[in-house]
Parts: structure tokens; C-alpha cells; sequence
């Protein structure tokens, strides 16, 4: 759902910067571009400083958690490190 919903928004992205460039409805295209971008950083902002915390900081740990065991094992893997 979120690949599908990324992929709109990156076409439709797509499609008002190519309206934008051959100078079809700059006046309606522009406006429409800078509110979804606005909204999109509104949403982010809004989630991921005010009610979101607790989730993301679990997230993070948990997506740094597991890098580090990665580089760990890839590492290993070329004979780097080995455990003590």
C-alpha cells in the first residue's frame, strides 16, 4: 500500500513539473505543487516531532540495532573482526 501510494505521488510529482516545463497551466500547477509539498512536510513535522516520538524512537533503535549487527556480520564475513 505505501510502495503504492509512494509511486502516485512520485508520478504525479512527475507530471505537474512536465506541465511546469512546457508552460501548460503554470499558474494552476505551481500552487498545487507547493500545497502537497507543504502538507506532506506539515504531516512529517507534525508526526514525527509531536505524537509520533515514542514510535520513532523505537524505530530508529531498532533500524540502528540492526545495521550494526549487519556491518558486524558483513565484518566477520571478510575476516575483520572476530569477537573477544
Amino acid at each position: 500500500m505505501l510502495a503504492s501510494i509512494a509511486s502516485v505521488f512520485i508520478l504525479a510529482l512527475g507530471v505537474i513539473s512536465a506541465l511546469k516545463q512546457i508552460g501548460v497551466a503554470a499558474t494552476v500547477t505551481t500552487p498545487i505543487l507547493i500545497a502537497v509539498l507543504a502538507t506532506v512536510a506539515g504531516v512529517l513535522i507534525v508526526g514525527v516531532g509531536g505524537g509520533l516520538v515514542r514510535p520513532m524512537q523505537n524505530r530508529w533503535e531498532g533500524w540502528l540495532t540492526r545495521a550494526e549487527e549487519e556491518s558486524f556480520q558483513a565484518a566477520v564475513g571478510v575476516g575483520r573482526f572476530s569477537r573477544s
